[in-house]
Parts: structure tokens; C-alpha cells; sequence
């Protein structure tokens, strides 16, 4: 269906390739220039102190596959995953990468964001009140989850392991548009649309 098309992927380089795999599958080209650079977070100490303490934990959620990649390999060096720590992950994304570190993890079972993860079990009030919550995530980002959980009577703690970037260098994506080199765009995320536009801008 994509023979001939030339397609831009704009996800975080470590998240791209499944996608312009899929592409590539249906006879496109996949053009991959992510709109997002991932980066360990530029405080380590949330997450040293997560690891530290993780066996006072009942719950760490995860916001996406780059919690996974940048918390995990610090919680396996510290002696791995407690038995009495559940995961809970965004989406199938972030549980694959959960499972690739031997995590079981709950997820939502349609709906892949924040609404989708206060809807689980695991994360109603009677499970969560007076029991610590650790919100494994990047710089900033939405606070419904840790807000209401809070709210739930828990005792949450953000545990910022990432920081994304806007990319610096956009002549590739500039030439790409310029000669009328690309057929669609991919996006992603808001936080992805609006680096796009910024580099546009520029």
C-alpha cells in the first residue's frame, strides 16, 4: 500500500524501528528524524533514592519504554526487581520492555494513557491509601496520576530518570520538505508536534 511513499518517522530514536519496519513491510520508504532526543535525567539522585528504597514500595508505575530503559538497568545493578513490587505500565509498549527486564507488569486493558492506568485495580483508593507509589517518568509531563493518587490517601513520589530534548539540528527535515521528498508525516506526541513546529519556525 506504501509502495513509492516516503515516509517521515519522528519517534524517539530507540522507539523508531518498529514502525519503519511496518513501513518498509508495505513497500515504503521509512525516513526516520526523531522530533525527540532522550537523555538520562540531568538529577540522578530521584532515581538513586528510588532504588535505594525500593522495598518500601508497593507500586511503580511507569509512563512510557523510556522509564523502562533508563530505571531498570539501575534497579537490576542494586540486586533487581522486589517480589512485592508491582509495575504498572502505560501501555503494550512499556509492559514489553518491562518484560524484557523478567517485569510482569499491569497495563490498561484499551485505553493507554493516564485515564486508561487510574481506571486498573491496582491504583483505586482502597488499594493504594497509606502504601508508597513511586511515578517512574521523565522531566515534567502530566500529573493526574501522581495528583490522584495522592488524592487516594498514597504516598507518591516522582521519580524523574529521563529528560527529553528538542533536537538541534534540523537540516535534514528541512531539506526533506524543501524538495518535496516526503509523503506523510508520523506523529506521535503533542510534546513531538510542537518540536516540530519550533524547528519549522527557525
Amino acid at each position: 500500500a506504501l509502495v513509492g511513499r516516503r515516509i517521515l518517522v519522528t519517534r524517539p530514536a530507540a522507539q523508531a524501528t518498529a514502525l519503519a519496519a511496518a513501513i518498509t513491510a508495505e513497500g515504503g520508504e521509512a525516513l526516520c528524524f526523531p522530533l525527540i532526543d532522550i537523555a538520562p535525567a540531568s538529577d540522578p539522585a530521584p532515581l538513586a533514592a528510588f532504588v535505594a528504597a525500593r522495598g518500601e514500595y508497593a507500586l511503580a508505575v511507569f509512563v512510557s519504554p523510556n522509564a523502562v530503559e533508563h530505571c531498570l538497568p539501575a534497579l537490576q545493578a542494586a540486586g533487581g526487581w522486589p517480589p512485592s513490587l508491582v509495575a504498572v505500565g502505560v501501555g503494550p509498549g512499556t509492559a514489553a520492555r518491562l518484560a524484557d527486564f523478567g517485569v510482569p507488569a499491569r497495563t490498561p486493558a484499551t485505553r493507554f494513557d493516564s485515564e486508561g492506568m487510574l481506571e486498573l485495580p491496582e491504583l483505586q483508593p482502597a488499594a493504594v491509601s497509606g502504601r508508597r507509589v513511586a511515578i517512574v517518568r521523565g522531566d515534567g509531563g502530566r500529573e493526574l496520576v501522581a495528583d490522584t493518587l495522592a488524592a487516594y490517601g498514597a504516598r507518591v513520589d516522582a521519580v524523574p530518570c529521563y529528560r527529553r530534548l528538542a533536537p538541534r539540528d534540523a537540516a535534514p527535515l528541512v531539506s526533506w520538505l524543501r524538495n518535496r521528498q516526503l509523503d506523510a508525516v508520523t506523529l506521535s506526541s503533542s510534546e513531538g508536534l510542537r518540536n516540530l513546529f519550533a524547528l519549522l519556525d527557525t
